[in-house]
């Protein structure tokens, strides 16, 4: 049996809450006509019921990345959070962070995705 799989690719943060970030990101890909949404948001374990499952639901935005393309028809692009930003973070609080595309024709993929640590300094 196939099975048809489309996920964003992993890519997770480890942060000192109160630091200023920049990530560069490389898609590979032209991103010309592109629009992108990305979000850091609270990501509480809720119990799904019944004994060991449990499911991590979306939570409510903390903060919103500030993201600066590099260079379009390369496809790089920088995440950036100021101090301001990642101090809102709190270690030992789980957070999920995500970016989306909106390609020409709008076509919608979430093409990164994964956890955000706040770590104290």
């Amino acid at each position: 049996m196939a099975d048809f799989v489309q996920l964003p690719g992993d890519l997770s943060f480890r942060i000192v809450n109160g630091d200023e970030v920049n990530a560069a990101v490389n898609l590979n890909r032209d991103i010309t006509g592109y629009q992108f949404t990305t979000y850091i948001y609270s990501s509480p374990t809720t119990g799904a019921g019944g004994g060991t499952g449990s499911f991590t639901a979306i939570g409510p935005t903390v903060t919103q990345p500030v993201l600066s393309i590099v260079s379009q028809t390369a496809g790089t692009i920088i995440l950036a959070l100021s101090e301001q930003q990642t101090a809102l973070l709190s270690p030992g609080t789980p957070y999920r962070w995500f970016l989306r595309a909106v390609a020409p024709g709008e076509v919608t993929r979430t093409i990164l995705s994964g956890t955000v640590t706040a770590v104290a300094p």
